[in-house]
């Protein structure tokens, strides 16, 4: 269903409850199969009173700033780049709306199949984009000198989280790893850097994992025979007799 309708439904609601005497003076002027302002519903269409389109036009521009409001104006914005004018959109959607910037976001679930589209392509795409705008990585850049040194590293990542944190907008998420963590299924990496060497895979950039401190892709299993080890006997070593 569409994301989040029933606070715009009940903020329209409520607004009209505010700017009339009564729900008979609202029905006076604005005539409808409705018995109280609970069943008025977010115009799916324009508005068919002069009234109703003046109140409907009030209430978009006193919400804009709410979250539904927000999403309100870039469902607009999304419409009016995907149809080629107004005229377009009416001709597929089956509706009369005088201007993009007056069109609601749908409270239920689109019936024509054009806006079923329209409606689908927003909700998967535009939103899911705009929810995850604001996380981000911070790649540090490491020495192979220093790329064995575990507090060296743990002191680094200590100091730049707390510098992001500081300096991020208060709606960002982040995380800070090393430069090495360069490529994962499912993410994309802004921008190239460069390192003179054996590139992301040297094992010099990488420590030997350690139980408990290490973590995957930014260490490796150590492969330093165990002969130092007493009484410890190596698979496929051992003297035949």
């Amino acid at each position: 269903v569409p994301a989040s309708p029933a606070d715009d439904v009940a903020a329209w609601q409520r607004y009209l409850r505010d700017h009339y005497a009564g729900f008979a003076e609202f029905l006076s002027v604005n005539p409808g199969p409705w018995t109280n302002f609970s069943q008025v519903p977010v115009p799916a269409d324009r508005p068919a009173t002069a009234r109703l389109r003046e109140d409907w036009r009030l209430y978009i521009n006193e919400s804009e700033s709410e979250l539904y409001g927000v999403q309100r104006r870039l469902w607009q914005q999304f419409l009016a780049g995907r149809h080629v004018g107004l005229g377009a959109l009416n001709a597929a959607h089956g509706t009369a709306w005088e201007s993009f910037d007056t069109i609601a976001y749908p409270a239920v679930l689109p019936a024509n199949r054009a806006l079923l589209q329209d409606w689908y392509d927003f909700e998967a795409r535009v939103l899911v984009a705009r929810e995850t705008a604001h996380q981000m990585s911070v790649l540090l850049p490491l020495s192979p000198a220093a790329a064995g040194d575990l507090d060296q590293r743990r002191a680094l990542l200590s100091r730049t989280r707390r510098i992001v944190t500081l300096e991020r907008p208060a709606h960002a998420t982040f995380d800070v790893r090393f430069y090495w963590d360069l490529f994962r299924v499912g993410e994309a990496r802004l921008g190239f850097e460069s390192v003179l060497g054996l590139g992301a895979r040297d094992p010099s950039l990488r420590s030997a994992a350690v139980l408990g401190q290490a973590y995957l892709s930014e260490s490796f299993i150590s492969t330093r025979r165990p002969y130092d080890r007493a009484q410890r006997n190596v698979l496929g070593e051992l003297p035949l007799n």
